[in-house]
């Protein structure tokens, strides 16, 4: 099994349609997949991993993989009671807090914005 992030982009002017979510992740580039994979067996045995986002240098999300609510061990055991988990795919655990959405006064991406 491998590691990886994703950083799965909504977009905010879809995000308020009735039939969001779906339709507030269609377009590109919505899920930039990072560059590596990571074997399981190259991180630390607690899998307790920082989870960070820096939009235009400033520190948006942290937070760590011992905060999420279930652990990724979990999650696999989890969906694999009732679907077949293959080699490629990719489960997606949510977020942090900080996200734009959530704000009293939502600083949306733009263009030209850098996030790391």
């Amino acid at each position: 099994m491998e590691a990886n992030v994703l950083s799965e982009i909504s977009r905010a002017d879809f995000s308020r349609l009735p039939e969001a979510p779906p339709a507030s992740r269609l377009g590109s580039p919505i899920a930039p997949l990072g560059l590596w994979l990571v074997m399981l067996d190259e991180l630390p045995a607690s899998l307790d991993l920082r989870i960070w986002l820096q939009k235009n240098d400033v520190p948006r999300q942290e937070s760590r993989t011992s905060r999420m609510v279930f652990s990724v061990s979990q999650i696999v055991a989890h969906l694999s009671e009732f679907m077949t988990l293959l080699p490629g795919d990719l489960i997606l655990t949510g977020t942090p807090q900080g996200v734009a959405y959530n704000k009293p006064e939502p600083d949306y991406l733009k263009e030209g914005d850098i996030i790391a």
